[in-house]
């Protein structure tokens, strides 16, 4: 998954020697300490079909997956691995509520699209930003905007464990121990 702007800024505010300190709270005080100061981006997303797509935002989420670990995490709607696509999400977060309010989402699977978050899918994609940006790519920093991305089918062939669940809806620590759901999901 790469992440551009917001994330990556916490990725860079987060050293190694604090994160091997104080694991997780690392990021929390990096994710917090960055909501108080979040600046928007002209951010301009060219697809395959050589459509430009705009927003004013700080985040910009590319995955191929759906949720992060077991912490059900849900990072885009109906993820898949398997379709070919990359699924994009675009946060117009402008003050740490927002942030938190993206999250609650993201954390109940409440993911329909608001005037803070846009989601749409492609093949291929180039990502500027103006002004630049920071870049991470699996939490390790990758410079500065413009990002180019493709998807190659079947570049990639992966072991996974019994857990894994090829769709994103699919498992997660709610499921596998069977706790009550406290929100509905939704299944569309």
């Amino acid at each position: 998954m790469a992440a551009v702007g917001y994330p990556a800024r916490v990725i860079q505010d987060s050293p190694r020697g604090l994160k091997s300190l104080f694991g997780i709270f690392t990021y929390i005080a990096a994710g917090i300490r960055n909501a108080l100061q979040l600046d928007e981006a002209g951010i301009f997303i060219e697809d395959e079909n050589e459509k430009i797509h705009e927003f004013v935002g700080n985040t910009i989420l590319l995955s191929n997956i759906g949720k992060i670990g077991d912490i059900n995490l849900k990072v885009t709607p109906n993820t898949s691995a398997h379709d070919g696509l990359f699924d994009l999400t675009v946060v117009s977060s402008r003050s740490l509520w927002d942030v938190i309010a993206v999250l609650f989402r993201m954390l109940t699977w409440r993911y329909k699209p608001t005037r803070r978050l846009h989601h749409f899918q492609a093949r291929k994609v180039v990502i500027a930003t103006d002004p630049p940006v920071p870049i991470q790519v699996d939490g390790e920093d990758m410079g500065m905007t413009p990002l180019e991305a493709e998807i190659i089918p079947g570049g990639v062939h992966l072991i996974v464990g019994a857990r894994y669940r090829e769709r994103a809806d699919e498992g997660g620590f709610l499921d596998e121990f069977n706790l009550p759901q406290m929100w509905p999901r939704n299944r569309d």
